[in-house]
């Protein structure tokens, strides 16, 4: 992994814990996977997961988790406008 991919992915998970433990979400064991592709529309092998988070569902009672690939998140491509918008749809 590259300097600067290194970089995005340290902050960025130090951001996610911090943001979605206010929201009492917890965080997999498991980290940099790549995970094996069962969809044949997607056309791709695997698909890469830095960090899932999870919660149960307050409404319906089952668990949710969120698969996200943090690298993808280059400088500049997070604005406070980003960040405020998916914070108020969570």
């Amino acid at each position: 992994m590259g300097g600067e991919t290194s970089a995005i992915q340290r902050v960025a998970g130090k951001i996610s814990d911090d943001i979605f433990s206010v929201f009492k979400w917890d965080r997999a064991a498991r980290a940099d996977m790549n995970w094996d592709c069962c969809q044949e529309a997607h056309s791709k092998k695997t698909h890469p997961s830095d960090v899932v988070f999870f919660y149960i569902d307050p409404y319906e009672e089952e668990m949710v988790y969120l698969n996200t690939d943090l690298k993808s998140y280059a400088e500049g491509t997070i604005g406070k406008k980003i960040v405020e918008g998916a914070l108020t749809s969570l």
